[in-house]
């Protein structure tokens, strides 16, 4: 009994080391997601940055254009990922459009 239970229980571990996948891709993928997070963080707080000295700038703005002004930079430091592509595009036309 006690020997069929020991194989038994050898053939579950020697099982499930061949299924799992190594242990390195899932340090891998966490290092991959750090990476994507930071860069993420990194580029959005530098947009941040850039867009309020723009913001402070701008002089003889009502006091509802700046709450909208700063909303507009709230939502478009977060989505910035969309935002970014689309304003490039536009800034193109408008330059090829001069031209």
């Amino acid at each position: 009994m006690k020997n069929n239970l020991n194989n038994q229980n050898t053939s579950d571990i020697s099982h499930n080391l061949k299924s799992d996948p190594p242990v390195f891709i899932y340090i891998f993928g966490l290092a991959m997601n750090l990476l994507i997070i930071s860069l993420y963080a990194l580029v959005s707080f530098y947009l941040l940055v850039a867009w309020l000295r723009f913001f402070r700038q701008g002089r003889g703005m009502s006091d509802q254009q700046k709450v909208l002004s700063l909303l507009t930079i709230g939502i478009a430091t977060v989505f910035w990922p969309l935002v970014l592509p689309i304003a490039y595009v536009k800034l193109l036309d408008a330059t090829a459009s001069q031209s």
